[in-house]
């Protein structure tokens, strides 16, 4: 409820008080045995990855149902009782590997940054993908100022300058179809993780180095929710109702863009799916491989 979190946790609990109907009651993650005490039939939390360490630390099962609202890593195992959700830019990779190897492309160059997200984002994408049967050629990374990008991507796409025209054409006429004779050939795809501040740079540097014809894929971190010429033709996953505001999450999208941007947003709409899940999960109705239609 404070810190740097305490506005996308607020949208977060007002997207759940909406779906309920009325607002839950808030503890604190350290007051975890008075709310089981208190009765609580589903705990919904905590938020934060080092909490929900803390709270399942040495704990055989949990004393009542608890849908987390992050991940603990892999190399944990999730003591029963246990239910885990989160808005993971891991999973946003995870679905672009999916989308990109459906259409056909299986071999992929991936740019993204150097830091634990880009790293998180990046092991992620290619985990996937090589499930699926791609891989990753080669995989780029950028720092620093963005005026430095250029040498990592033109280095990613091995991009052999030709000065002169005629030169140029008459590489491209012995190249034959579908070849081009300045930058490697061996891929289907790019995976580009960053924010629309960062994409409208890389982007359009990966269309200078003549990957313009290639398709790229993202997370929603490049969603800024309005047309932006400078990433026309990136593909990316969001959460429904905010590409497509119709139907019955109408109300709800009108309600989350209210005074919120769109981080918020999406945090309201993970407090809505949070709450859907809950119930599920306090009347024993949520079984594995059930498919839930979600705002998120």
């Amino acid at each position: 409820q404070t810190g740097a979190l305490a506005a996308l946790a607020s949208a977060l609990g007002a997207g759940y008080a909406a779906t309920a109907g009325q607002p839950a009651k808030i503890y604190e993650p350290a007051a975890f045995g008075q709310a089981v005490n208190d009765g609580a039939g589903v705990i919904v939390g905590p938020l934060l990855k080092e909490e929900l360490v803390a709270l399942t630390q040495g704990v055989a099962s949990m004393p009542v149902p608890v849908l987390a609202l992050n991940y603990l890593d892999a190399n944990r195992v999730a003591p029963p009782g246990l239910f885990q959700f989160g808005l993971a830019p891991e999973d946003e990779a995870r679905a672009a590997a999916d989308d990109a190897f459906a259409r056909g492309f299986q071999r992929a160059l991936t740019m993204t940054p150097a830091s634990d997200w880009g790293n998180r984002v990046q092991a992620a994408f290619e985990t996937r993908l090589r499930e699926l049967g791609g891989k990753v050629v080669e995989a780029g990374r950028y720092s620093g100022e963005p005026s430095n990008w250029s040498d990592p991507v033109r280095k990613l796409l091995r991009y052999v300058p030709i000065d002169n025209k005629q030169k140029a054409a008459e590489a491209r006429a012995k190249a034959g179809p579908d070849i081009d004779p300045q930058r490697r050939n061996d891929f289907d795809f790019v995976f580009l993780a960053g924010r629309a501040s960062q994409a409208r740079v890389l982007w359009p540097l990966f269309r200078y180095y003549h990957a313009d014809r290639t398709p790229v894929y993202a997370t929603s971190a490049v969603n800024e929710g309005r047309g932006d010429g400078d990433l026309a033709g990136i593909r990316f996953c969001d959460a429904p109702w905010l590409l497509d505001a119709s139907g019955a999450q109408t109300a709800l999208h009108d309600a989350a863009l209210s005074g919120r941007n769109l981080d918020a947003a999406r945090f309201y709409a993970f407090g809505a799916d949070a709450h859907r899940l809950a119930s599920r999960i306090a009347g024993n109705a949520l079984r594995p491989g059930d498919v839930v239609d979600g705002a998120t």
